[in-house]
């Protein structure tokens, strides 16, 4: 009795695809995550369908002049159909909607302060307060007065100063204060 070699369970078509596939899948795979705006999973499903695509697909050796065209338009494709099939999906949502209702989302999100947040807003009210007591009291008096929404034209009318010269000492009390809170927040680097 003789020994006959295994039979190959794959027929020749499929493994020229796979040979096919393998040595151009990174390729094709950077193709997709560029026309899928960078998303890696919207990549790999367009990438798995144009793989489904282009195996059923196939035409006979001979005939496919441009293996590397011939795939990176199927994977082109791939990606359209997955735009276009999201894009239905988003409008279909936004179509059956209630828009007066709040989103599951919105339903679902905490609005209460969280501890850190609640512990910066104070501590910059801290910081706020200091670097105003180093400005001058000729520059801090107007910028707490533009602060409380005073007109420059009444501030100029209860004052010995011009509106310019108040718009100047605004802004250059802004200037020194900004410099204040930006050292303070580096930890004075």
């Amino acid at each position: 009795m003789s020994q006959q070699p295994p039979r190959d369970t794959k027929p020749r078509a499929e493994k020229e695809f796979v040979a096919l596939w393998e040595q151009h899948q990174r390729k094709l795979f950077l193709l997709c995550l560029r026309l899928m705006g960078g998303h890696r999973a919207d990549a790999e499903d367009a990438l798995g369908n144009a793989a489904l695509c282009a195996f059923r697909n196939l035409p006979p050796s001979q005939a496919l002049a441009n293996p590397k065209g011939w795939l990176a338009q199927v994977a082109r494709n791939a990606c359209l159909d997955l735009l276009r099939a999201r894009t239905r999906e988003w409008r279909s949502r936004a179509e059956t909607q209630d828009t007066s209702a709040p989103s599951e989302l919105e339903r679902l999100r905490d609005t209460r302060p969280n501890p850190e947040d609640h512990c910066l807003q104070r501590e910059s009210v801290v910081w706020l307060g200091r670097a105003l007591r180093t400005l001058p009291p000729h520059l801090r008096k107007p910028l707490l007065q533009r602060a409380r929404a005073v007109p420059y034209s009444r501030m100029a009318q209860q004052s010995p100063v011009t509106e310019v010269n108040l718009r100047r000492r605004v802004r250059e009390a802004k200037r020194l204060l900004r410099g204040c809170l930006e050292c303070a927040l580096t930890g004075g680097r």
